[in-house]
This record gives C-alpha cells, structure tokens and sequence, in this order.
C-alpha cells in the first residue's frame, strides 16, 4: 500500500504541483523514508534478539528517497521555469544616454521573486535542498547577463548603458548576498568580475585595458573574467568612443 498508493500517488502530484505543494509533499516524503528506516532497525533488532539475522530492508524506502529526489528536481525546474520568464523581459538600450542608474524593471521583479521565494514558499525545506534549488538558479540569471552585452547585434556600449547594465548585477549579487550562501555567490564572480571591467572601462579605459591585458594583473582583479568576452567588451566602448570622438573633429573642422 505504502508503494502503489502513497508514494506513486505522491510523485504523480508534482507535475502539477505548486512549489509551495511540492515543498509540503517533499516533507511528507521525506517523513515517511525516515520512518521506514526506523521501522527497518527496529524489526531488524527483534529479529536479531532471537537470531542472527541480514537487516530487514523494505522495499518502499528507497522508492521515497528517489520520490524526494524528483520532488527537488520539480522545484529547480519551476523556479527556473520562472526566471527564464523573467529574464525574457530583459532589455537593454546600449547606446542609452538615460541618466537613471536603477536596477531595471525586469531585474526588480526576478531579485523580489527570488527573496520571496526563498524566504517563504521554499523557507520549510533544510538547508542543503535550499542551497541547491540557489545553486540551479543562479545560471538561468547569469548566463544570459552575461550574453546581453556580447550578443553580435550590439556594436558599441555607452557609458550610460554600462551605468544601468551594474546597476541590475549589483542588485542581483545584494539579493544573494542577503540568502547568506557563499557557495552560491561564488558562482556569481564571473558576472560581477565582468561587470567591474565593464564600469573599469568607462572610468579609465586605458588602465582598464592595461590592467586587463597584464597577465599577473589581471588574475588579481579580473581572474573569472572570459578573455575573449573581456576584450569584445573594451572593443566595443573602445568604439564609440572613437566613434563619437571622429563625428566631434569632423564638426570641428567643417
């Protein structure tokens, strides 16, 4: 009964489960494992009272241990689920002479979904569930961050833009910082490496780019930072400056 009824009626509910359900039914599960466990050695030791005997093993254990596990796979999934949604609604101008430097609208919505997320719906699972369902988030949101200004259709990076583009990183790194986890931060270092030599850039480019492209330098400031990546992105404000700098001497002297 234990099998057929509860546990696979169980797993069959997480396909359309909230996460708030899914947490409730993770702990269900996982209640009824540690039970079955209890009962294993208590049987086990009555059997064992008489004669030496293998250790009782039921057969429905092991079935609640890998039905938690879907269980935490189905959160990851719908939390992601959610970010790629949100992300979606990214957009950046970056030739943007827009003076504001707040985070973005879209980023505001993704870094209160996340804080109320894990702060209540998913507040009831332990620790190291937590830190996993962090830990599969965080690439849906740093990935993509990390593609918005390398995508090939943006030619040239305006100050201004970069300003906006820190001010969505910064606000992602503080709603990370607040979960307390420093092995889920630690994967957010790319991302904000890239991000100081984006703002390096538009403060000093020249000692941007030296530092950038010393070696032993660079390891200390920018060592996570893809090189290939890091150059396009000097290039690309390298550019207009250039750029906008041509369009000024050619007023200049007409």
């Amino acid at each position: 009964m234990l099998s057929n009824q509860v546990c696979k009626g169980l797993t069959a509910s997480l396909s359309t489960a909230s996460p708030g359900r899914i947490v409730q039914i993770l702990n269900t599960l996982d209640f009824l494992e540690s039970s079955c466990r209890r009962l294993e050695g208590e049987l086990t030791a009555r059997r064992n009272a008489t004669v030496a005997a293998p250790p009782v093993l039921l057969k429905v254990t092991p079935e609640f241990g890998r039905a938690k596990q879907q269980a935490r796979q189905s959160i990851s999934k719908l939390v992601n689920g959610k970010l790629g949604v949100l992300i979606e609604g990214a957009h950046y101008e970056w030739m943007s002479s827009n003076p504001l430097t707040e985070a973005s609208p879209y980023m505001s919505e993704l870094t209160f979904y996340l804080s109320n997320i894990m702060t209540s719906v998913l507040s009831g699972l332990d620790d190291e569930t937590k830190e996993n369902v962090w830990s599969n988030a965080i690439p849906c949101i740093s990935e993509p961050l990390l593609a918005f200004p390398l995508d090939r259709q943006v030619r040239y990076i305006t100050a201004q833009a970069v300003k906006i583009y820190a001010a969505d990183v910064d606000s992602l790194v503080d709603t990370v910082d607040r979960a307390g986890s420093h092995a889920v931060r630690e994967r957010l270092g790319n991302l904000e490496q890239t991000k100081n030599l984006m703002q390096a850039a538009i403060q000093d480019m020249s000692g941007a780019e030296t530092e950038f492209y010393d070696s032993e330098r660079s390891k200390v400031r920018f060592p996570l930072v893809d090189r290939a990546g890091g150059v396009e992105l000097l290039t690309k404000y390298v550019s207009i400056f250039i750029t906008i700098t041509r369009v000024m001497l050619i007023y200049i002297f007409q």
